[in-house]
């Protein structure tokens, strides 16, 4: 992570909303489509609940998440935040329910219509894909689930 100069380290609290150490901080600027804090700094853009680990506890591995406790991705509190694998991060959001759509991540239902849903990932390999333009015709985004799904269209399937 870079190092910040003292004028971008008061920029960068300035832009959260600082309560008291159990409450989460969440950032007051730009987000990024999945909710995430976007705080920009020397030409880069970089997620703003990194800065603040990095801010706290020191350098952060390029192989390791910062995760929140909070399950907030605006939450920028040190105090809620921790290092983790990807594989932890998961096991993680799946001990308190938050992976979005089903279990495994790969496909919503809308329960009140029925209407299948699947990642863009899972939308490829599942419902064979092969002419992107079909994708760029059936994505929605589900503000609901925080992701992009691609709606299943039988004109989809080849």
């Amino acid at each position: 992570m870079d190092n910040f100069e003292e004028k971008d380290i008061d920029r960068f609290w300035s832009l959260i909303d600082i309560k008291n150490n159990n409450d989460c901080w969440e950032w007051k600027n730009s987000l990024s489509q999945d909710g995430y804090g976007k705080f920009k700094c020397n030409k880069k853009t970089l997620r703003a609940h990194r800065v603040s680990y990095f801010l706290r506890y020191g350098d952060l591995p390029d192989n390791l998440f910062v995760c929140h406790k909070c399950d907030n991705p605006k939450c920028c509190n040190p105090e809620h935040l921790f290092l983790g694998t990807p594989k932890q991060n998961i096991q993680d959001a799946s001990s308190k329910g938050h992976l979005r759509g089903m279990p495994n991540g790969r496909k919503l239902i809308n329960a009140k219509n029925g209407e299948v849903y699947y990642s863009v990932r899972e939308a490829v390999r599942k419902l064979h894909i092969k002419n992107y333009k079909d994708i760029y015709t059936s994505i929605k985004t589900n503000k609901e689930h925080n992701g992009i799904f691609i709606k299943e269209y039988t004109s989809a399937v080849s």
